[in-house]
């Protein structure tokens, strides 16, 4: 029963999240990105899977010498492999779906309906790389998309793909100041409509 929510999307999960505001952007007031998917335009499955297994294979070295690393790796690595466990051929089937994914058409759809949107993105990030994603963004400026047609804010910080789950106290200033923006903007829009 909220009437409005502010929401947080990492990685597929921000799919997700987009997913829900078109089926209900009444229901959306904000909503933060990290790590998302969908932005680095067209990928393949291979690639996308490579750099995913690269990053995990990072972490994992890692994590050898960090012991609350391990811990959150552990919890993190058992709950991808119960996922993957319930089916092989669907997870790929999910990674060959995220590596097609362009979420560029729906940010500015949501943006439209007037939900505020930001990106908070890890400049390590080898899953997502950030130079992809400017590349694409560029892209859309060249075809006569200015980013403010799809994004209010753009977050960068140091930090891999699984940088949130494993180190989540780096991401919650950079996710604060989205959504307090997020909501000052929300309130002046508010504010002038009355």
């Amino acid at each position: 029963e909220i009437a409005k929510t502010d929401a947080i999307g990492y990685s597929e999960g921000g799919l997700n999240i987009l997913i829900a505001a078109t089926l209900a952007p009444e229901k959306f007031r904000n909503i933060v990105l990290v790590a998302p998917a969908g932005m680095i335009g067209r990928d393949s499955f291979l690639d996308l899977a490579g750099r995913f297994a690269k990053e995990v294979a990072r972490e994992n070295v890692q994590a050898v010498f960090d012991s609350q690393k391990r811990r959150r790796l552990t919890t993190m690595s058992a709950e991808l492999l119960k996922y993957v466990g319930r089916g092989v051929g669907l997870a790929a089937k999910e990674v060959s779906a995220i590596s097609k994914a362009d979420i560029y058409q729906l940010l500015e759809e949501l943006k439209k309906e007037g939900i505020g949107i930001s990106v908070i993105c890890g400049v390590d990030d080898a899953v997502f790389p950030m130079d992809k994603i400017q590349k694409q963004m560029a892209e859309n400026i060249t075809a006569g998309k200015p980013a403010s047609a799809f994004l209010d804010g753009f977050y960068s910080v140091k930090g891999h793909h699984s940088e949130i789950i494993l180190n989540p106290e780096k991401y919650a200033g950079a996710a604060e100041a989205a959504i307090s923006a997020l909501e000052n903007k929300y309130n002046k829009k508010e504010t002038q409509n009355v």
